[in-house]
């Protein structure tokens, strides 16, 4: 719920109110601090898919939207008990606590986690809003008129470029908001951004 401006700790809801923390769940009756932070289960999705085409020339465009929350990137918050040191970190880090009186949402990095950082790993600070548009696909072509392609005794002569993963809009911390549910996400790869062009021949 924030950090103790005068020690640069995090603070963790008492969430059962008993002055401690306890590590057994209060969602299934046990009486503890551990509760269901959210799901990373897409709440909804979508996409828009459309082709346009004039005189031989062809555009397809394929959108896709998913509303969600996921899992921030792993070494941004990995990187609050670290020191900073071993591993990059995002320059919003750099807004970590420093001296008594700092009003910042990071903990001071520390060589070795203690209490405070385990229980602000295992907390609802994990998550994010990971929503994404992307244009997931596009292609643009140009078929050659029959009359000419007939000369060449080619029934029909497509050339064609083609990008996938071209544009994405979010507000995910981390490098793709697609691998947003998996929880250590720095170790998988993201979806490439891919270019190619063509010739398709019929004959």
């Amino acid at each position: 719920i924030g950090v103790d401006p005068q020690t640069g700790l995090a603070i963790i809801q008492d969430l059962n109110k008993d002055g401690v923390f306890t590590a057994s769940s209060s969602f299934n009756n046990q009486g503890g601090d551990y509760v269901i932070a959210g799901s990373t289960t897409p709440k909804w999705f979508g996409g828009f898919n459309n082709s346009i085409s004039f005189k031989g020339i062809q555009l397809d465009f394929f959108f896709q939207y998913t509303r969600q929350r996921g899992y921030k990137m792993f070494s941004y918050i990995n990187s609050t008990f670290k020191g900073l040191l071993g591993l990059n970190a995002w320059t919003n880090m750099l807004n970590y606590w420093k001296v008594a009186g700092d009003l910042t949402t990071i903990p001071k990095p520390v060589s070795a986690p203690g209490t405070s950082q385990f229980y602000y790993l295992n907390s609802d600070v994990m998550f994010s809003e990971a929503s994404f548009l992307r244009l997931k696909n596009v292609m643009l072509s140009f078929t050659l008129p029959r009359h000419l392609s007939s000369k060449f005794k080619i029934g029909d002569l497509k050339f064609y470029a083609q990008g996938q993963n071209l544009w994405t809009v979010t507000n995910y911390i981390g490098y793709d908001p697609e691998q947003a549910d998996k929880y250590n996400n720095l170790v998988t790869i993201p979806s490439l951004r891919t270019f190619s062009v063509g010739l398709q021949a019929s004959f």
